[in-house]
């Protein structure tokens, strides 16, 4: 018998008593550091098998707890975690929600070959000039010149390559 995991689109801060299977797809820790000279933040962008992406965070008193059992690019169960709604633009997810850890989440490797390994989604460049994509975070964009062209008339060029 198959579990049965909520989709990332699903989420919401009514309850916390989620339970996801998702790839961390991106993870890395806050360069900021306290007095100490500990990690402030782990920071992880989530993907769920339909495609959906959301932020987590684990927060500094919790780090120790968590950091060794996470891994960039493997599959897990997240349950007992925490859901609240973007309050400041830091958000390197679509979703407008990100996951917090707590001292009761548990973390379970897990595989499922159908949640993607990279997420990524393919858009023309001028959907993100024109932000017509409704882009409210982070977008990465990849290319190949493919044409180069010198205008020789144009008075601002010396004619020369």
């Amino acid at each position: 018998m198959s579990e049965i995991y909520s989709p990332i689109s699903s989420l919401t801060p009514s309850k916390n008593d989620w339970k996801i299977q998702v790839r961390v797809i991106r993870l890395f820790e806050n360069l900021k550091r306290d007095v100490d000279g500990n990690i402030k933040t782990i920071e992880m962008l989530l993907l769920d098998s339909q495609g959906n992406k959301i932020q987590a965070t684990i927060f500094p008193h919790l780090v120790s707890r968590f950091a060794h059992l996470i891994k960039e690019n493997y599959v897990y169960v997240i349950y007992y975690f925490r859901v609240v709604e973007h309050c400041n633009g830091d958000s390197f997810s679509p979703d407008k929600h990100r996951i917090l850890f707590c001292f009761e989440t548990v973390i379970v490797s897990s595989y499922n070959s159908s949640i993607d390994h990279y997420g990524l989604k393919f858009v023309s460049s001028n959907e993100i000039l024109t932000r017509k994509a409704g882009f409210n975070c982070l977008v990465d964009a990849i290319g190949v010149l493919v044409f180069y062209q010198i205008d020789l008339e144009d008075p601002l060029s010396d004619g020369k390559i």
